[in-house]
């Protein structure tokens, strides 16, 4: 099962501190996304913290149904980045992604279904993005510890690194295999399973509390037959999933 919201006041607040997310930092995020419907300039996930300006990293889905992130640093520097070839709204599972690779000249990409944003990266921003104190929001902005621009769709299989994963990383999410399969650096996972009110944190242990949010069917995952993250990818056993109610 995965975790159906409705567009209104469900969402998953994750527990994760984020923290100093400034300059020089590295980082993923990484998902499972179904829409059946238009959701104009809702959230998918997001943190926004009390800092100067209100600093701000989201994922939205834009009016035209496709897969964009939003950040907004303390210096009031705005950068959209926006995956222009793929539509969401088709009632189809489709991974999403956000890397944060500080090494080259753009700084910012977007994977959908495993593959990176055609139109590339973008530069960085030139302030602060300092989340501390403020925690993760899955299906709804965190509008500094309150909540709106909540999702109308699902979502499952929810995971962060502190590192900026590579392309051959991202396709292999794409591909359908679980977090567990990337273990370097992986700092949140949760499965977002929908059988459990708290979701589990894999990884760091935290409790992802559960604000409305129904159980839908899980998006067919290939998880390691033993599921320990110390397992290195390259030599994991796997076996294919298929999570049924």
């Amino acid at each position: 099962m995965a975790r159906d919201f409705n567009g209104s006041t469900d969402k998953l607040d994750t527990g994760l501190d984020l923290g100093d997310l400034s300059s020089g930092t590295n980082f993923t995020w990484a998902g499972w996304l179904l829409l059946t419907s238009s959701n104009t300039d809702k959230s998918i996930a997001s943190v926004k913290s009390n800092q100067t300006n209100d600093p701000l990293i989201q994922w939205l889905i834009n009016s035209s149904g496709h897969f964009s992130t939003f950040i907004r640093d303390s210096a009031d520097v705005n950068l959209t980045l926006t995956n222009s070839a793929i539509d969401l709204v088709d009632s189809a599972w489709h991974h999403v992604g956000l890397v944060r690779d500080t090494t080259g000249a753009n700084k910012w990409y977007t994977y959908t279904d495993g593959s990176q944003d055609p139109s590339g990266g973008t530069t960085d921003t030139t302030g602060q993005l300092n989340m501390s104190g403020r925690t993760l929001y899955i299906a709804a902005r965190n509008n500094q510890g309150s909540e709106d621009q909540n999702l109308n769709g699902s979502i499952a299989e929810f995971a962060t690194w502190t590192r900026a994963l590579s392309d051959a990383e991202m396709a292999i999410l794409g591909k359908g295999y679980s977090p567990l399969f990337i273990p370097n650096g992986i700092q949140f996972y949760a499965p977002i399973i929908g059988r459990n009110s708290p979701e589990q944190d894999l990884i760091g242990g935290l409790s992802v509390v559960v604000d409305g949010a129904i159980n839908l069917a899980h998006p067919p995952i290939i998880y390691p037959t033993t599921p320990k993250i110390i397992t290195p990818p390259a030599v994991a056993v796997a076996r294919r999933i298929f999570v049924i109610s």
